[in-house]
């Protein structure tokens, strides 16, 4: 009988201290699906200095002319106009300019003209000649045009120009003839002032900014490294731009693009570099990019295990303390956490739990935690007492993790790339103003949380 008494103490007691170690869960990797991928509208606005073409511009327009009306009998003139550097200025949707100059003019008068002697005519009387500005200050003029401008599908200016004033400030008055000869003299410098409308449209139209539009297409079509996370990738696919405002000597145009914005793990080169036609603009502002952002399970686990090393936890008298908690593997959209634990009793158990986010404290969390059911069996058959609603309760509770951090490093490596000088005078710069998760998927080795980005990007050049 005490023989029987000890080996039935024997056993009990080893039975007491043997570990409990289930089976772990069946493991079922879901695929990722398909990033989503609607076309992106990323608006531009881009400041053009316009000051260097204008002052080529100034280079090649002509700063003097000359004209003349002869006649046999009654007033002839010849006049020479020389004009200042023009004054460029943008207001609204037109070019505004306006070019101070000077002019001087030569007048004679013949009363009377016969053609006997010469087909051309001889004055019966000698002539009467007079001048201003010459050997003397030479007589001022204001003028001033306006240009309305668009770029064409080859990104191409496309100018109107119109001739709005042209105004004498000085009068020439001859006084011993008792003639004002300035109303005269406008007549016909206007006409050379409305022959310089098509020369200041052709110097205009050769302005070439399609190489500038190009360098910045092809910055944006190519990946931008963003460290750890691989590289974002805009993918444009279509181009327009909005119609021209000026103010003083800078254009402002809204540039948007069509895009697929994504951040891949390897540079994905596929999206074309060649420019396209402009098509036809539509107001909007701003730009989305889907992306997705992994977090790996073994930096998910030594968060949790930080967070719950050493917790005691009492159940019917019984003590035990967690060893560790790690995200071991997935199934249909659950995360399986493996909790080593030792006290009273040692050994592990599985839990599975759903991942939420909750968008105002960017936290993920499970909130339908329970335990597997391998491991449910197990307990209910040797340790009722550690199958508990109190252990479930207290990991869901702590086991939140903070994802405001990761996305707060993407985001200031993807608005370091969005920062920075394209090339020589061209300058980018843009920020992400909000994130808003739109899946969590979890993977053989790690959780993605796919998330949308809305942000504002700008051009300088």
């Amino acid at each position: 009988m005490k023989y029987f008494i000890g080996i039935s103490i024997a056993f009990w007691l080893s039975s007491c201290s043997k570990s409990i170690l289930p089976e772990a869960p069946d493991a079922n990797i879901a695929a990722l699906p398909a990033l989503e991928r609607p076309d992106s509208e990323i608006n531009i606005p881009i400041k053009i200095n316009l000051s260097p073409y204008f002052r080529a511009a100034d280079k090649d327009l002509p700063k003097t002319f000359k004209g003349s009306e002869e006649h046999c009998s009654g007033l002839s003139f010849s006049y020479r106009f020389e004009r200042e550097p023009i004054q460029f200025a943008g207001k609204g949707s037109k070019l505004i300019y306006d070019i101070s100059g000077k002019y001087a003019l030569k007048l004679n008068y013949c009363p009377e003209c016969t053609s006997l002697l010469d087909d051309k005519g001889t004055c019966l009387i000698p002539r009467v000649y007079a001048s201003c500005g010459v050997n003397e200050p030479m007589r001022k003029i204001d003028i001033g045009y306006s240009t309305e401008l668009f770029l064409d599908q080859n990104y191409r200016f496309q100018s109107t120009t119109s001739l709005r004033k042209a105004e004498a400030v000085d009068e020439c008055r001859v006084t011993f003839l008792s003639y004002d000869a300035t109303e005269k003299v406008l007549v016909e410098m206007k006409k050379e002032f409305k022959r310089l409308e098509k020369e200041i449209d052709q110097q205009i139209e050769n302005i070439n900014i399609k190489n500038s539009i190009e360098e910045v297409w092809k910055q944006l079509a190519s990946p931008m490294a963003i460290g750890k996370y691989g590289f974002l990738n805009l993918k444009p696919s279509g181009i327009s731009v909005s119609k021209i405002n000026f103010y003083k000597e800078e254009a402002y145009i809204n540039l948007k693009l069509k895009a697929s914005p994504e951040i891949n793990a390897i540079a994905d080169g596929s999206t074309s570099t060649s420019l396209p036609k402009l098509e036809d603009y539509q107001q909007s502002s701003g730009f989305q990019i889907f992306l997705d952002v992994k977090a790996p399970y073994d930096s998910m686990s030594n968060i949790l295990t930080n967070e719950f090393k050493g917790k005691e936890i009492v159940l019917q008298k019984n003590k035990i303390f967690i060893d560790s908690l790690k995200i071991k593997s997935s199934q249909d959209a659950f995360l399986h956490f493996e909790v080593a634990f030792s006290g009273d009793k040692k050994g592990l158990f599985y839990l599975a739990g759903k991942p939420s986010f909750d968008t105002l404290t960017q936290e993920l969390s499970f909130p339908n935690l329970s335990f597997d059911i391998k491991s449910k069996n197990l307990l209910l058959k040797s340790a009722k007492w550690l199958f508990s609603d109190k252990i479930t309760h207290m990991i869901q509770e702590k086991a939140r993790i903070d994802l405001k951090p990761h996305f707060e490093i993407l985001i200031a490596m993807v608005e370091k790339e969005m920062n920075q000088e394209i090339k020589k005078g061209v300058k980018m710069n843009g920020s992400l103003d909000a994130m808003e998760v739109k899946g969590i998927y979890p993977l053989r080795d790690e959780l993605v949380v796919r998330v949308k980005s809305i942000g504002q990007l700008a051009i300088k050049l």
